[in-house]
């Protein structure tokens, strides 16, 4: 197990996430309870554009263990992604007949950002 988990840390670190996935799926299988294994999987799932499966990933950490913050801060930037990815799409959809409604989207999505800068 240790040498599986070192091949995914590795494979993580050098950006290699198809191959890190792979490893960390199977781990995961060995050790449902693994915080470390769910939270690199949902970082990968983040950084590789599938946000629906890093939610799912940062909710078994939080299932794992509600007490460690990283699950939860993950999944806080991960909602905020999720409402910028919203606004913007909102704000394109709404801009040529509903023009308040654009700049209510383009609003929050300012205002999303600014949050995010001063992190």
């Amino acid at each position: 197990m240790q040498q599986s988990y070192d091949k995914a840390t590795e494979y993580y670190s050098k950006a290699l996430y198809s191959d890190a996935e792979r490893e960390l799926l199977k781990l995961s299988k060995a050790m449902p309870s693994n915080y470390d294994v769910f939270f690199k999987l949902g970082n990968i799932y983040v950084r590789t554009g599938q946000l629906q499966a890093a939610e799912r990933m940062y909710q078994r950490c939080i299932d794992i263990d509600p007490n460690q913050p990283k699950g939860w801060y993950n999944m806080s930037l991960l909602r905020v992604k999720q409402a910028l990815y919203l606004a913007e799409e909102g704000a394109s959809r709404s801009a040529k007949t509903e023009p308040k409604f654009a700049t209510g989207f383009t609003q929050l999505k300012d205002g999303l950002m600014s949050t995010l800068r001063e992190q």
